[in-house]
């Protein structure tokens, strides 16, 4: 079983050591079973602190979907490369506490994004690579008056112009942040770098700001990569100090 008897025994006496749960990439994947065990742990006492879930590539579908949103104290909830559709996603609806939700690689349409905006406390959605028509998405956004700190729809630009990241580092918020610099492969070798730079550092102070203390710890995963890349990729100019970015300056 993916999820081992102890955290589930230390969730169920709401050990307030245990605030996330990360469970990725498993085999067995996760099955129902273990999401309902899951679930029965926190709710058994209505544990209070475990408000991060982490369940990135486990073949969770809308079974899997549904038995999580019996989850009303989670705050993020990250669902990437599953089997998730439209019924899922109206069920993940229900989550109204949810603060940060990423559901990248699944199969959303504008059906299941029509609900997941209207969550009220919800500031961040990645949904890129479903199955949505950006147009629409974008014109539900508008007609409900809905903002977000951080929202990744679909990507515009193929993923062969993009740098691409190495393991382990966050990949949709890579890719927003590439977007944001309009840096890519091509464009790269012929940019100042100390520009760029500026550039950088003025977009990471106004989102970092907003995000929750895991996602500041993925989002300077993300610069840090992202200056290496761009460090081998980039003409370097003769100004001074062109490659500094204090990381832990941001995020204090």
């Amino acid at each position: 079983m993916p999820i081992h008897n102890d955290l589930l025994k230390q969730i169920e006496n709401n050990d307030s050591t245990v605030t996330k749960v990360h469970i990725s990439n498993t085999y067995p994947p996760l099955n129902a079973d273990d999401m309902q065990q899951l679930v029965s742990a926190i709710n058994k006492h209505n544990n209070p602190h475990v408000k991060t879930l982490l369940f990135y590539d486990n073949e969770i579908d809308d079974k899997g979907a549904e038995i999580l949103s019996q989850l009303t104290c989670v705050e993020e909830l990250a669902l990437d490369s599953n089997e998730i559709t439209n019924v899922g996603a109206k069920a993940l609806a229900k989550m109204s506490n949810l603060k940060s939700l990423k559901v990248a690689g699944n199969e959303i349409g504008n059906e299941g994004f029509e609900e997941l905006i209207k969550l009220p406390n919800l500031h961040t959605l990645v949904i890129n690579n479903n199955s949505l028509n950006e147009k629409a998405a974008k014109d539900s956004l508008a007609k409900i008056g809905k903002s977000f700190n951080m929202l990744i729809l679909d990507d515009e630009i193929p993923d062969s112009s993009f740098i691409q990241p190495s393991k382990g580092v966050d990949a949709p918020l890579f890719r927003s942040f590439q977007k944001q610099s309009v840096l890519s492969k091509e464009n790269v070798q012929e940019t100042n770098l100390k520009s760029q730079t500026d550039i950088i550092k003025s977009l990471a102070s106004q989102q970092l700001s907003a995000l929750s203390s895991d996602e500041k710890v993925l989002y300077v995963a993300t610069l840090k990569e992202f200056f290496s890349k761009l460090e081998k990729n980039a003409k370097p100019d003769n100004s001074e100090d062109q490659t500094t970015f204090s990381y832990q300056k941001l995020v204090k």
